[in-house]
């Protein structure tokens, strides 16, 4: 597990937000934006891979992925898979610590 560490001194940038549902077989879609997206997994499982790690988001986990890097799905989501996702950018250049630096 790894930990992003801001800055908050200025406020975190909130792009945009929304709520994620399909009904039918589903794949995110491959692409590198120019933000951090998080997805807050609310039922059955994303499949998402970036860059070469693969990541399963089910209900209650939290994906963070990193700006510049590319994402997509690598195995199609069941129908009735749903996420909340949120792009934000940070005012400054965030800190990347292992779990043990955050000790």
């Amino acid at each position: 597990m790894t930990y992003l560490k801001v800055n908050v001194d200025a406020p975190i940038q909130l792009i945009s937000a929304g709520e994620f549902v399909s009904e039918v077989p589903w794949k995110h879609m491959s692409r590198s934006i120019d933000n951090f997206e998080l997805i807050l997994g609310v039922q059955e499982t994303v499949y998402i891979r970036e860059e070469r790690e693969d990541f399963e988001v089910g209900e209650g986990d939290i994906l963070l992925l990193y700006p510049g890097r590319t994402h997509k799905g690598y195995q199609e989501s069941l129908p009735g898979v749903k996420f909340y996702w949120f792009h934000f950018d940070v005012p400054a250049t965030p800190n990347v610590l292992s779990n043990e630096e955050m000790k």
